[in-house]
């Protein structure tokens, strides 16, 4: 499956040279607010992400990805050094999408805690776990806090929840 070089990344997604560019600051709000207004538009975004699905096919343990939010799918894919180039089509159907705290067991590798807790320093380059239940069990995606809200907004069109005042207004 071939994925598309041109999907933008959404704002809280940076590499090097775009925190250099910032100074360092975290994105604007109004960024992140675009992204949504993309997504109601049709348009894909890229998101880095950890991922771990909770049931088979899917590893167990939470794998650095990247996550295509598309208008006709979510995309699984590798970030530009991994030697997997493997991507994975998630056709399981969402029922309902949340953030849950953080595991200290199974969240070793997400960084939540400390300065980068919302209101911290780093709350920006901070993650939070988005956890989507489908009918086969529940699915993970550890997310950078500024996209939480651009990631749940777009599993809650597909279930066709109200998103207004969940955690979709946040901003960061």
């Amino acid at each position: 499956m071939a994925r598309s070089p041109r999907i933008r990344h959404a704002a809280g997604t940076r590499n090097e040279w775009d925190t250099l560019k910032a100074g360092f600051r975290r994105p604007k709000a109004a960024a992140s607010r675009a992204d949504i207004a993309a997504i109601d538009r049709g348009e894909a975004r890229r998101v880095a992400c950890l991922f771990r699905g909770l049931y088979p096919p899917y590893s167990v343990r939470f794998q650095v990805r990247t996550l295509d939010l598309t208008a006709d799918a979510v995309i699984l894919g590798p970030l530009w050094y991994s030697p997997d180039r493997h991507t994975t089509k998630i056709t399981e159907t969402v029922t309902a999408a949340y953030t849950r705290a953080r595991d200290p067991v199974t969240d070793r590798r997400i960084h939540s805690k400390w300065n980068y807790e919302v209101g911290k320093p780093l709350e920006y380059a901070g993650f939070t776990v988005i956890v989507c239940e489908t009918p086969g069990g529940k699915l993970e995606f550890a997310v950078p806090n500024p996209d939480v809200p651009l990631v749940l907004h777009y599993f809650h069109r597909g279930i066709g929840e109200d998103v207004r005042g969940t955690e979709t207004d946040l901003t960061w």
